[in-house]
This record gives structure tokens, sequence and C-alpha cells, in this order.
């Protein structure tokens, strides 16, 4: 993993090949931090940029998002994401990895996201074509810095 310790969503490209993406996802909410590596198709961020756009569209809007083996089946981790906007639209991530191991790991927290920086995310998924090193980010509520999309 390369970069600053940026509270928020990180998204690393670890591998690729002609059939899949190891993903390094990474959650901090400045108190807590989770990582976990899991396996995606290589339209997994424009995948991503579909199931978070427009969110939120209204208070009490919820989306949940699956990054990952959908079960302990599948080869690798789990990243879940449950946002949800409340009535003056900010918005909360509660966010559950699993790491596959061995041993298999688990965390869960929360963090706050600004809607404005979910838009500027969504529009730097849809223009990101997954490589080795490709990392797109966003911070958490309040963090100093903005999204970006990085190469090594």
């Amino acid at each position: 993993m390369t970069g600053s310790r940026i509270p928020g969503l990180r998204i690393e490209v670890v591998y690729l090949d002609e059939h899949l993406l190891e993903l390094e996802v990474v959650v901090d909410s400045a108190r807590f931090r989770g990582t976990a590596k899991v396996y995606a198709s290589h339209g997994v961020f424009v995948d991503l940029a579909h199931e978070l756009s427009g969110f939120p569209a209204r208070g009490g809007d919820r989306r949940e998002v699956l990054l990952g083996a959908p079960d302990r089946t599948f080869a690798g981790g789990t990243v879940r994401l449950g946002l949800a906007a409340d009535a003056r639209g900010r918005v909360r991530v509660d966010a559950s990895l699993r790491e596959a191991g061995p041993p298999e790991q688990n965390a869960s927290l929360q963090l706050e996201l600004e809607p404005a920086a979910l838009d500027r995310l969504v529009a730097t998924l849809r223009q990101t074509i997954p490589a080795e090193g490709v990392v797109v980010q966003v911070p958490a509520a309040g963090a100093a810095s903005t999204e970006k999309r990085e190469t090594r």
C-alpha cells in the first residue's frame, strides 16, 4: 500500500490478469481501520460507479455495495458497505470487512462521507482503467484531502 494515511475509503489494484483483479480495500475512520483483499472483475470500477451514482437521491436513501466474495464458498475476502443518508444529506457508511486469512479476520466500523465527495468518486471511477498500482479513494468527511487516482 502506498501513500499517506487519509481517513476514508481507499481501493488499490494490487494484481490483475486477464480474468480478475485483486484489490486491497481500506476503510479508515481515523480511530479504526480495516483492510481486506478481495477479487473482482475488470468492470468493478464501472459497476461501483453505477451503484453509487446519484446517491443520496433524498434523505433516508440507502444503498449496499459488495466487493469481493459474497460468502465463504468463494476465494478472497469481502467488503460490505452500507450507505445511509439522513435528512440533512449526511452520508454514513457502515463497513464490514472480512479478510480470508488464514486466520480469517473481521472488522466493522463507521465513517461519514460528503455527498459531493461521493459524486467526485463516481466520476473518477468511470474514468479509471484498472492497472496494477492504481488507487481510487474518497476521504472521510472533514479529512484534509480530496479524492484522487494515483499510479505507481
